[in-house]
């Protein structure tokens, strides 16, 4: 039995590792578009913050543990561009060269994951403009944090789950921290003082030009369905962007980020009852 799996990290990785225990003579190849094959999703956003201090700590297993423990064949930096279910065979790019080839299979499983959706408007494809799925994403990030050392923040929204974790870790890297809620005075002069304005209000559009000003770092935490059924967030981005030096966008931005942490609280609190 030859199975092709295409994605690795959570749920490739995960799926290569149980097809093992399973069948122990089964050849098992995994296709990796990125450079790692796996590492903790959920840490991204605490090691921006400092919580998790080593980068290394974010890798769950390395190609070699992994092929070394499970005897799969991993194969990163390589895209599979398309299936044949007739013939039974994906055509591979490796993502270095550019070069392809053929890979059959008797079993086939797709676990590409996604990209954020970065909305077609102008400026988005701004480099001052983030997002937070990927390491390569949390590199760019931490780079921008520690080169431009932003010392004031605004966090809007203090609920247990966002703005209280955010305000504590933009609280250790040093930074001036002002927790607002809905019923704050003066709300707009309060954030336009910050350098990082943090939103995590619950409430659409709550956030406009009206609060930012040039130069600012915007993380807007909120998702929402409006009126015409497309996501959005608590910052109005139509008003925001041309002002402000960076933005997470909404889709993409950082709310996969906070579902996927709430996940983890979940299972952590359920295997602390077992």
């Amino acid at each position: 039995m030859k199975i092709l799996i295409v994605g690795g990290v959570a749920g490739g990785a995960t799926v290569a590792a149980r097809l093992r225990r399973l069948d122990e003579q089964a050849e098992v190849i995994l296709f990796e578009r990125g450079a790692y094959v796996s590492y903790a999703n959920c840490g991204l956003p605490y090691y921006i913050g400092g919580t998790i201090a080593q980068r290394s700590k974010l890798f769950v297993q390395t190609v070699k543990g992994f092929t070394d423990r499970f005897r799969i064949d991993i194969r990163t930096e390589q895209e599979v561009t398309a299936i044949d279910r007739v013939r039974k065979q994906v055509t591979v790019r490796r993502v270095a060269t550019g070069e392809t080839y053929i890979e059959t299979y008797d079993r086939l499983v797709l676990s590409p994951g996604a990209e954020p959706l970065r909305p077609p408007i102008e400026g988005i494809d701004s480099p001052r403009i983030f997002t937070l799925r990927s390491v390569p994403d949390t590199d760019a990030i931490k780079q921008y944090v520690d080169e431009q050392r932003p010392r004031r923040a605004v966090v809007v929204g203090r609920s247990l789950v966002v703005g209280k974790p955010a305000a504590m870790m933009l609280d250790r890297e040093n930074a001036t921290v002002t927790l607002c809620n809905s019923r704050t005075q003066a709300l707009p002069a309060l954030c336009k003082e910050a350098d990082i304005v943090v939103v995590a209000m619950g409430r659409q559009g709550f956030i406009g030009s009206d609060c930012l000003r040039e130069g600012q770092v915007v993380v807007d935490v909120g998702i929402h369905v409006n009126a015409e059924g497309k996501l959005c967030g608590d910052v109005r981005f139509d008003e925001a962007e041309p002002l402000v030096e960076a933005i997470t966008p909404v889709p993409g931005g950082v709310g996969t980020v906070t579902t996927s942490v709430l996940v983890g609280h979940v299972v952590d609190a359920a295997e602390k009852t077992l």
